[in-house]
């Protein structure tokens, strides 16, 4: 088993990006391996002070998500990130700096995430296109799995990443039932541990 994989989510918002990566850090911390949730909208607040990035401020968030892969990876911590990424230069970009980043596409039409809008952007006032929202969202060419989440339910879809990992060799083949995480996420020593490589780290 290889563990050292970033999964990167990419897709418009409210495509189930955020839901999906819940389920599997659920999963993933169940069978206890260390999960780090990369969050668009944790990053955008802390960085920018808004949710409605432009092009640049995008860019700027894929750069910074991406540099903060790298270190939970060196620190033999899972990255799973998910951030719009909305144009496919970024994405290869991506693949060129960061080789274990699985990119997993939330495939779902524009009017259905529309009507999901989860951090209404869709329904704010639209000073300038926002890409992955209003405004240009380029289909991924060369995603590793693509998710119809206007058809499939989030843990359809985290199940369908679940046996990917397993059948490239990043996760052990187990016909058993899946580990019910902790409640609290993490056994205490785990918890520690994650505490302290985070706190390392500087995102603590």
């Amino acid at each position: 088993m290889d563990t050292g994989f970033c999964l990167w989510f990419t897709g418009r918002s409210g495509s189930g990006k955020s839901a999906i990566a819940d389920a599997l850090t659920a999963h993933l911390t169940g069978l206890g391996l260390p999960v780090e949730h990369v969050e668009e909208e944790k990053l955008a607040a802390d960085i920018l002070q808004e949710s409605r990035a432009g092009e640049t401020e995008q860019h700027a968030l894929v750069k910074t998500a991406l540099t903060m892969a790298r270190s939970l990876l060196n620190h033999g911590i899972i990255p799973i990130v998910t951030l719009r990424t909305p144009m496919e230069s970024w994405r290869r970009e991506i693949k060129q700096q960061l080789p274990a980043a699985i990119m997993l596409y939330t495939k779902c039409k524009k009017e259905v995430c529309a009507e999901r809008d989860p951090h209404n952007l869709y329904h704010q006032g639209k000073d300038a296109p926002v890409p992955g929202v209003d405004g240009v969202f380029e289909e991924p060419q060369q995603a590793d799995l693509v998710l119809n989440t206007y058809i499939d339910d989030k843990d359809h879809c985290a199940q369908a990443v679940i046996r990917h990992l397993e059948l490239n060799g990043y996760l052990e083949i187990s016909s058993e039932p899946t580990k019910e995480p902790p409640a609290d996420g993490y056994q205490s020593d785990e918890e520690k541990e994650i505490k302290k490589r985070l706190l390392d780290l500087g995102y603590l």
